[in-house]
């Protein structure tokens, strides 16, 4: 149930106060930095509408289509996303070289999700402009992704010191502080990014989880209810903390609850893949309920609106409680073919929790 929580990373970025680009009129330059200034406050529905006009006002405004791409995907709006990618992409001809290394490593981090790429992109961006606070932000989300958690705090440390009073790397750098426990930092830097009252939904997760770490469920039902009041990305995201606490506190009814509203909400706001996370976690709770039928009608559901890595482990796993490990050897060599290595290490976990069951226990350590 905790997937989406634990995906919460930090959110990627653009360098507004530094950026140069290329841009055929002055009124689409406009209306990019405007949509610039807004995807920084973390007001992506806002910033979408700014970046449109930029693009109609200079239909070949390469940067406008790639920060529109961003904001679409950070509202889960995937297909959406990949469009506005594609357009992008389709323009780096007319990019100056630090444009090209901006827009190729945001495509690296949540298109193509290479992170090494992402890594080998932004470090290139970082050493020819060490005050591109944006590469420092982005190469420590990358960094993250490879669980090289040291480098993602420095990166995130020094994007945070080039601009101390930007909201986005301060909530990035709380999160940071959450997953390697340090759970005073993280409260303490997510709580200034709260007062100074942005939109930044991220900011309420460390004051959650710390909270759960301390066995404060009531504290930690209040701050993922405030992280819903925010907008509708953090309903989305507190609905999996609140169902995963329900799940915890024994009361599955309500966690199927909880989780079909929040399902009813994403679909309506087009967020697929918050929907796709939150049919995944209810696959989990008909299974607990002893409904196999309706977890597995969920786990199909869910692969049909986004096929991700963390979708095919969990329908896998259903599938080994169910004995059907065919089935489930099929969804692992899907992972294993994938040219990305996060999903084929998926892959060989599938494989490694089937030979445990079968009592084959050096091939499941391999």
């Amino acid at each position: 149930l905790a997937k989406e929580l634990r995906s919460a990373l930090g959110d990627a970025s653009v360098d507004e106060k530094q950026e140069l680009f290329t841009v055929g009129s002055l009124e689409a330059a406009r209306e990019y930095v405007l949509a610039q200034r807004l995807h920084l406050q973390g007001k992506d529905d806002e910033a979408i509408v700014h970046y449109r006009q930029a693009t109609e006002l200079d239909p070949e405004f390469g940067r406008a289509y790639s920060g529109w791409a961003l904001s679409e995907f950070r509202l889960g709006r995937i297909e959406e996303s990949e469009v506005r990618w594609q357009k992008a992409l389709s323009y780096l001809d007319r990019m100056t070289e630090r444009e090209r290394l901006r827009t190729l490593g945001l495509y690296y981090l949540v298109v193509s999700k290479n992170y090494d790429k992402a890594v080998d992109n932004y470090q290139e961006l970082v050493n020819k402009y060490p005050a591109d606070s944006g590469g420092h932000n982005n190469l420590a989300i990358a960094y993250f992704y490879l669980r090289e958690f040291a480098k993602a705090r420095h990166e995130g440390g020094l994007a945070m010191a080039i601009y101390p009073k930007e909201l986005i790397y301060k909530s990035n750098f709380a999160l940071y502080a959450m997953y390697a426990s340090e759970f005073d930092t993280a409260v303490a830097e997510a709580s200034q990014v709260i007062k100074a009252g942005s939109a930044f939904h991220k900011a309420y997760l460390p004051l959650a989880i710390a909270a759960v770490d301390d066995l404060d469920l009531v504290l930690a039902k209040a701050a993922y209810k405030d992280m819903a009041a925010t907008n509708s990305k953090g309903a989305s995201l507190a609905a999996i903390g609140l169902a995963d606490i329900a799940v915890y506190e024994g009361e599955l009814d309500l966690a199927r609850s909880i989780l079909a509203d929040g399902i009813a909400a994403d679909q309506a706001d087009g967020n697929s893949r918050g929907a796709a996370i939150k049919l995944a976690a209810m696959a989990e709770v008909h299974y607990a309920l002893g409904n196999t039928a309706g977890a597995q009608l969920a786990i199909d559901e869910s692969l049909d609106l986004v096929r991700s890595a963390a979708g095919l482990v969990s329908a896998a796993g259903l599938l080994i409680a169910q004995g059907e490990h065919e089935s489930a050897q099929e969804l692992a060599n899907e992972l294993g073919a994938s040219l990305r290595p996060e999903s084929r290490a998926y892959g060989k976990f599938i494989e490694g929790q089937m030979a445990r069951l079968r009592g084959e226990h050096g091939k499941a350590l391999d």
